[in-house]
């Protein structure tokens, strides 16, 4: 089922979310302290497990869970740190509509959890991203509709730790060779920066070249054999920098150039 048709799901959640919320026969929502810190507005996992099962809504804790769990998706709840899924546990979780002003101004999101029930999901999973030194592990989620690529620290984040803008000129390398030893990568790029990501299996990386394909970013092949051949000269050839940006040899002609070879497959 996609996203778009779980409009009348989230509806029903919604509804229950507002029942879950009843001051008077809902679940017991309160400031709260955990490790001498303090969390406002907020229910425990397991207490509301106990309040699906008293007013008949599942027939165990299992079916309890799942129904946290769907909360939590359609982005009506979320851990007080956004550290945990909903679990039948002593855990604090509070309702978006719970959420304090400096909360809504500190998490601007959109959140995961919003994106992924939302329509014009192209494609969403764990990636490598490349840093200034090292490989980070994000959080990725296409959303075709708009041309955005949102990357988080983790799939339970309220906020995106950047937007890519994929309307402008874009460049997608369907496979950087030599970037991370037994991962698939690719490069996204625009008139500004680069992007450098990798992921493990090849599925998953078709996965996301479809993905960026049918949202209609402009894909560039990476040089052909025949083309490497061709060439008379390193300065017909380009190559990233630290940052994972392109950068052409040519702009070094004139100048004295020393090639090391420092991985080898």
């Amino acid at each position: 089922m996609s996203a778009c048709e779980l409009d009348e799901d989230r509806h029903k959640f919604v509804l229950l979310a507002k029942r879950m919320r009843d001051p008077h026969e809902g679940v017991t929502i309160k400031d709260r302290t955990f490790n001498f810190r303090f969390y406002r507005m907020c229910f425990v996992g397991e207490e509301a497990v106990d309040w699906f099962l008293r007013e008949a809504l599942a027939k165990d804790r299992e079916e309890a869970v799942l129904l946290g769990k769907q909360l939590l998706e359609f982005d009506l709840i979320h851990h007080v740190a956004d550290r945990h899924i909903f679990k039948d546990e002593y855990l604090y979780y509070r309702f978006r509509e719970d959420d304090s002003v400096n909360d809504k101004v500190k998490y601007v999101g959109p959140s995961v959890a919003s994106l992924q029930s939302s329509c014009g999901i192209g494609h969403s999973g764990w990636v490598l991203k490349k840093g200034l030194i090292f490989w980070n592990k994000r959080y990725m989620i296409l959303k075709t509709d708009e041309l955005q690529l949102y990357y988080y620290n983790t799939d339970l984040d309220s906020t995106p730790r950047a937007i890519i803008d994929l309307s402008e000129p874009s460049t997608i390398l369907k496979e950087v060779e030599g970037v991370k030893k037994g991962y698939y990568s690719f490069q996204i790029s625009n008139s500004t920066e680069s992007f450098l990501f990798a992921v493990e299996r090849s599925k998953e990386h078709d996965a996301w070249m479809d993905a960026f394909i049918s949202a209609g970013v402009p894909l560039t092949e990476a040089p052909k054999d025949s083309e490497i051949e061709a060439s008379t000269s390193i300065f017909d050839f380009s190559a990233l920098d630290v940052r994972g940006n392109n950068v052409n040899l040519s702009d070094y002609r004139g100048k004295v150039c020393i090639i090391l070879n420092v991985a080898s497959k």
